[in-house]
């Protein structure tokens, strides 16, 4: 009797290991229903500029008991994970935002499934921000031939020696320092220290970017031609290969005063390409030919459009002790806005002793550590923000009082 009741509990313990009409056990032996846990959210808050290749979302989840996880992304139309909207195709731990979003905001989560029985479990909401990219706006410079370190006008203070005859090709430059709106679209980030407070009747995002390295710059440059359709400008080894790229995403990090040495060294071993169509810096001739006004300007003036300082240039004595609106005093005969004033301006060349030779469309000295700035800012003396004063400084600092503009072949 004992063994004939012994096999009926062996039986009927068997009957608990038949498999499921589709050959899959709905949970293992002991009965462990699954659990999910997210283990890394979404980034909370991302920028992306309207139209433009934008990047992921990205969630990492684990899962006990041996089960396999699947996922679905959802929109919503608030930051809410309940509800939503499945997003089709969107089933990978990782999602793609969709480059056709409208300037706004948008939000996303996902939901982690696994199976076993398995409870799904939500991420955190993903806020999206789409950005419209601002226009930049580029001036024709006709070609011509100056003098390269001389000083004009009624308010100067010598010529920086040794002048020389420059003949300069015709180029494009951007009628305004590059603003706050315009470097958040294309980098994603503000690093303004005048990041808020704007002067009465002032718009903050037009305000210079200031608080950029040279660095920060040129990876702007290419950003900005490679949304723009254009060839990029500038290449460099990338961090991980060594291969030659234009691509600013493979440079690595950006470096600053701290970087080791062979990183600086890599960077600023950048190059401009042959042929390219992309924005760049101007060179230093470029920027004291623009803001002189060209080869035919409509008169000699030691700043640029004046010889009265504050009828075009932000200085320590007219500023408010802060970056203004670009744009709010008057222009010179090109119709180019802050040249003189607001923010120095970085330029491509290397620092370097001017030389007295006739030149080209020259580029700079080809060695050297030091960038050169132009214009003076809203912290300086107004006799430094004449159209001929030059000043440099490493390529990794930034600080309130550096921006830069654009130029273009």
């Amino acid at each position: 009797m004992k063994n004939f009741l012994r096999f009926i509990a062996l039986a009927a313990a068997a009957v608990m290991f038949v498999s499921c009409p589709n050959g899959t056990p709905e949970q293992n032996v002991t009965g462990t229903t699954p659990v999910i846990t997210i283990v890394t959210q979404p980034a909370a808050e991302t920028n992306v500029t309207a139209g433009a290749i934008s990047g992921n979302l990205t969630v990492a989840a684990s899962v006990t008991a041996g089960a396999t996880l699947s996922y679905q992304w959802f929109s919503n139309t608030t930051a809410s994970n309940a509800g939503g909207t499945a997003v089709s195709g969107a089933t990978e731990a990782s999602f793609v935002i969709p480059t056709g979003l409208g300037v706004g905001t948008h939000y996303y989560f996902v939901e982690v499934r696994a199976s076993g029985g398995a409870a799904p479990a939500r991420s955190a909401v993903a806020t999206v921000t789409v950005i419209e990219l601002p226009p930049v706006e580029m001036v024709w410079v006709p070609g011509g031939v100056f003098e390269l370190g001389q000083e004009m006008g009624t308010a100067g203070s010598g010529n920086v020696n040794p002048v020389s005859t420059v003949t300069l090709s015709g180029f494009y430059m951007s009628r305004f320092p590059v603003t706050q709106a315009q470097f958040l679209a294309v980098m994603g980030f503000n690093p303004s220290y005048f990041s808020s407070n704007p002067a009465a009747g002032e718009v903050q995002g037009r305000r210079p970017v200031e608080n950029v390295s040279w660095h920060h710059a040129i990876v702007f440059a290419n950003r900005l031609s490679i949304m723009s359709g254009l060839t990029p400008a500038y290449a460099m080894p990338a961090a991980v290969g060594g291969a030659w790229t234009a691509d600013p995403d493979l440079w690595g990090a950006i470096p600053d005063w701290g970087s080791p040495l062979p990183v600086t060294a890599r960077w600023n071993n950048v190059w401009i390409v042959p042929g390219s169509t992309g924005y760049r810096l101007p060179t230093e001739a470029q920027w004291e030919f623009a803001a002189k006004g060209g080869a035919n300007p409509s008169g000699n003036f030691t700043f640029a459009g004046s010889n009265n300082a504050n009828a075009v240039t932000w200085h320590n004595g007219n500023s408010g002790g802060r970056t203004r609106e670009v744009g709010r005093l008057d222009p010179n005969c090109l119709g180019f806005y802050d040249m003189s004033g607001n923010v120095w301006e970085w330029v491509w060349d290397r620092w370097g002793d001017y030389t007295s030779e006739p030149k080209e469309d020259p580029v700079g000295p080809d060695t050297g550590t030091g960038r050169v700035l132009r214009g003076g800012s809203w912290s300086a003396m107004a006799s430094d923000s004449r159209s001929v004063n030059r000043f440099f400084s490493s390529p990794g600092n930034r600080n309130g009082s550096i921006g830069f503009r654009l130029a273009r072949p």
